[in-house]
């Protein structure tokens, strides 16, 4: 790790070039402080396992650079521009000033509530992934960030696993909306059928206490709580004072907690079975039932009852010139409701994080500009390597991240350090270290990969049982695909990944991969009279008519995409790595499991990384600063030439007349001095202890 003279270079006035042929990163120039220096774009790389702690130290490295940031702060009032609208007696005095640092940090409570949820590992586990691309001015002021998100897991707004819960805000909301609340989105012993009524429990003043046990998508699993003790009222109260300062305005918090009741209600509402007689005979049909959960759905959705009933019972075809509306079997009706639930909420969410980024993002005014500086530093805080009892499309997607980042660390630590070894010509013995690259292949390689095989399969009439015959013929052969005569009964399939070997289920992988709503559910949203349905139908994917056609691109494309982009993105900062460790798995405090650790650092590649360390040289410095720093370390003869100008931090002066080669010599005689010392130190150690000593006076 570099310090003092060496960061400073790094950050103030290191020049960055791009080599094109390997991606490697040279900085020159650490002798000049002047205005045209470029400093370096950085990266800090969050990993870890599942309840490691990634959000948690996210946190702390945002809350480090914004109190470095208002430190060099001199006028507050001058970046504070932005102020608070008053939205409820819970939130603070109008008028009070926000400034970017605090509404950088105020993202959090916001996506927290939007994409966290409690799991069998963590109480606060992101089920999507972030990089927060955070700006500086030239004098390291905080100047603005974008936010972009990964894969947010909508499966879960569905069927939350055994011992989970959903996603925090709807736990939020129920445990803090008013009772002005409760009326507006009909959250009342009218609406909100429930037996626990039957059985007389009744909230205050009379009226039943409608909670999390009377909602579907919140009970199924008998998880209300979280084992941390955090109060889901209190993080509501937090995640409104932080949509206050982002600068949400009331109407749109409004808005956003009625289509959080709305999807409650649709979570409800349920269908009845019945049989459809036509000039084509007989057919399974069903209709929506109409309950008060129904009724409460289609009204804070903004449309009739009839108009939902009809847009989740029926199916529009168009054949020729005329659209053919046929019925739908009550399973089909299920899944169009699901459907619908998924593709509002994940929309939602992406409008949020637009406008959080709308909020946070700087554009300097022309008179600003010569103060601001490309300069950034990015943090990624994504899923970490996951497999469960039954592992699905979700968790491939997650584990190739994984796959990928372990590449792009591999690669950093090991082949980087180990090619500049053989650039400079400064003796080494080749280390070798893991390559995943044969699972990449496995996974997204173009025409036989996983997850192009899947994409095939859904531009063309397909089944899940389908699919993974062809997923069998094509990747049967790999080395690190098996499928047991057992697994393939089931459509199971195990990658032998570099943390340890996976078994996945195909169950769904084609709907979730495509992951549209169907047209008729797009038509009745676009006739809504909610404003906020108006603003989420960009982030729709919308079916697209034709013969199983995909709207855009899939999800594992889209994936993939993304993916791609963000490697490319770190490929060209400075990377710093923070490896999360759990300590167990209880998640209780003082008690530390040894070989759970050591399993996690060996499936993290740190092991390896520190053997390359302790067998090479663990610091790199740019050359002059390698001299300025050393120089006195150097012969005599070296300390004597003048030839070659280069300023100690003492002010003075240090020379080599033959260049590279002066350097060479200078690191041989640290790493010997380095090495004699450990050598020593181990003979020290394995040497017996003497039967006898004697002391001579």
């Amino acid at each position: 790790m570099m310090r003092g003279l060496e960061n400073r270079v790094l950050m103030g006035n290191a020049a960055k070039r791009e080599d094109g042929k390997n991606g490697n990163r040279e900085l020159q120039g650490s002798g000049d402080h002047g205005s045209n220096a470029v400093p370096t774009n950085q990266s800090i790389l969050v990993s870890g396992e599942s309840g490691a702690g990634k959000t948690v130290t996210t946190k702390i490295v945002l809350n480090y650079f914004a109190m470095l940031s208002k430190k060099i702060t001199t006028t507050h009032s001058e970046e504070c521009t932005r102020r608070r609208q008053s939205f409820s007696p819970r939130t603070a005095a109008e008028g009070e000033e926000v400034c970017i640092e605090q509404q950088v940090l105020q993202s959090n409570p916001i996506l927290e509530a939007f994409g966290n949820a409690r799991t069998l590992r963590n109480d606060n586990s992101s089920r999507f992934g972030k990089y927060i691309d955070i700006h500086f001015t030239n004098k390291g002021k905080l100047s603005g960030a974008k936010i972009e998100t990964y894969l947010l897991e909508k499966v879960r707004l569905i069927h939350p696993s055994e011992g989970e819960r959903n996603y925090h805000v709807f736990y939020q909301f129920l445990a803090r909306a008013s009772a002005e609340e409760r009326r507006a989105y009909m959250l009342d012993e009218k609406t909100v059928m429930s037996p626990r009524y039957s059985n007389g429990i009744r909230g205050g003043y009379g009226r039943p206490k409608i909670g999390v046990e009377d909602f579907k998508l919140l009970n199924q699993t008998g998880t209300y709580d979280r084992r941390d003790k955090v109060s889901d009222g209190k993080m509501h109260d937090e995640m409104l004072e932080a949509m206050l300062t982002i600068g949400f305005d009331p109407d749109t918090i409004h808005s956003l907690m009625r289509l959080v009741a709305a999807i409650l209600h649709c979570g409800n509402m349920t269908f009845t079975s019945t049989e459809r007689k036509d000039y084509r005979g007989h057919s399974d049909a069903c209709h929506l039932d109409k309950t008060p959960s129904a009724m409460a759905a289609a009204k804070l959705l903004g449309v009739t009852f009839e108009d939902l009933a009809e847009a989740l019972t029926t199916r529009a075809i168009r054949a020729g010139n005329e659209i053919v509306h046929t019925p739908m079997d009550m399973t089909q009706s299920k899944k169009a409701c699901e459907a619908l639930m998924k593709a509002t909420y994940g929309a939602s969410f992406d409008f949020i994080v637009a406008k959080v980024n709308e909020s946070i993002s700087s554009y300097p005014s022309e008179p600003q500009a010569k103060n601001y500086s490309s300069a950034s530093i990015g943090v990624l805080d994504i899923f970490g390597f996951e497999t469960f009892e039954s592992n699905n499309f979700e968790q491939i997607c997650i584990n190739y991240t994984n796959e990928a980042l372990q590449q792009q660390f591999n690669k950093y630590v090991f082949k980087l350090e180990q090619d500049e070894y053989e650039r400079e010509g400064i003796l080494w013995k080749f280390i070798s270290f893991p390559d995943n690259q044969e699972i990449l292949d496995l996974i997204d390689k173009k025409h036989t990969g996983i997850l192009a095989v899947l994409d095939e399969q859904c531009i063309v009439p397909s089944t899940d049982q389908k699919f993974t015959r062809f997923l069998y013929a094509k990747c049967d052969k790999h080395p690190r695909f098996t499928a047991s005569a057992g697994q393939r009964v089931h459509h199971k399939f195990t990658i032998e990944h570099y943390a340890g070997p996976v078994e996945y289920s195909t169950d769904n992988w084609l709907e979730k991969n495509k992951d549209q709503m169907p047209s008729a559910s797009v038509d009745l949203l676009r006739g809504s009279n909610f404003d906020l349905l108006s603003h989420i139908q960009q982030y729709i994917r919308a079916e697209r008519e034709g013969r199983g056609s995909i709207a855009t691109k899939s999800v594992a494309a889209q994936f993939c995409s993304q993916l791609r982009e963000l490697r490319s993105r770190i490929d060209t900062t400075v990377p710093h790595y923070i490896r999360c460790l759990k300590p167990n798995d209880e998640l209780v405090p003082d008690r530390f499991d040894p070989k759970m650790i050591v399993d996690q650092l060996r499936c993290g590649g740190v092991l390896e990384a520190v053997r390359v360390s302790r067998a090479g040289y663990p610091t790199r410095y740019p050359h002059d600063v390698f001299k300025a720093r050393y120089y006195f370390l150097g012969d005599s003869e070296v300390k004597r030439n003048k030839t070659l100008k280069t300023v100690t931090p003492f002010g003075k002066k240090v020379s080599t007349t033959n260049g590279d080669e002066s350097i060479k010599n200078l690191i041989s005689k640290i790493a010997f001095d380095i090495w004699e010392a450990e050598h020593a130190s181990k003979e020290r150690q394995e040497s017996p202890l003497p039967a006898k000593v004697s002391l001579c006076c």
